[in-house]
């Protein structure tokens, strides 16, 4: 599998098996079906050019399931249908830059990207209610959010520690929340 250069699986897939994709270091992009439970630590050694996924959150750790490749992984898309990303997903994916959180996505659990330093972009889709404690903490490159007019719950420390913050908007008709100048 050395000329595959991404792989999108289709819903209904519930397992990617030991060594499934060993050795296909042109991979630049997996996208795994909400059907996915479970995903062999070895699916992807060797995949050493593997830099964005689509991954669900909810039937494991991130840093499990990409083992091999985990700390180069620099775009994560979390897809529509998911509800929540749990605090623990994204722990140690340093690498990180880029995030997308799908619509469906209700709440983002306490530090689920906390201390990820090279994150730079993030989108917060609408239909997001809680922006937990600490999710962003500590994203120091981090450089403004766009909050969803659906946001409901919003951690005073959600953004602890972005030293690179400059601008929080929040969508016009946000009940709860207003910026003004790019200030919360």
């Amino acid at each position: 599998c050395t000329q595959l250069s991404g792989v999108v699986f289709g819903e209904g897939l519930a397992e990617i098996g030991a060594a499934a994709f060993d050795g296909c270091w042109r991979m630049l992009s997996a996208s795994l079906p909400l059907s996915v439970t479970n995903v062999a630590s070895t699916a992807f050694n060797g995949c050493t050019s593997l830099a964005g996924v689509t991954v669900p959150t909810h039937g494991g750790r991130m840093s499990e399931w990409f083992a091999p490749v985990y700390s180069q992984i620099r775009d994560v898309t979390v897809p529509e249908g998911e509800t929540d990303v749990r605090a623990d997903m994204f722990e140690g994916c340093r690498s990180l830059e880029s995030l997308i959180i799908g619509s469906g996505v209700r709440d983002i659990d306490e530090y689920a990207f906390a201390n990820h330093p090279n994150l730079k972009n993030v989108v917060l889709s609408e239909g997001l209610k809680r922006i937990s404690k600490g999710a962003f903490e500590g994203c120091t490159s981090l450089g403004s959010i766009v909050i969803p007019e659906s946001v409901i719950s919003l951690d005073n420390s959600a953004f602890r520690g972005c030293l690179s913050m400059k601008e929080i908007f929040v969508r016009y008709g946000n009940m709860k929340y207003a910026s003004s100048c790019g200030c919360l």
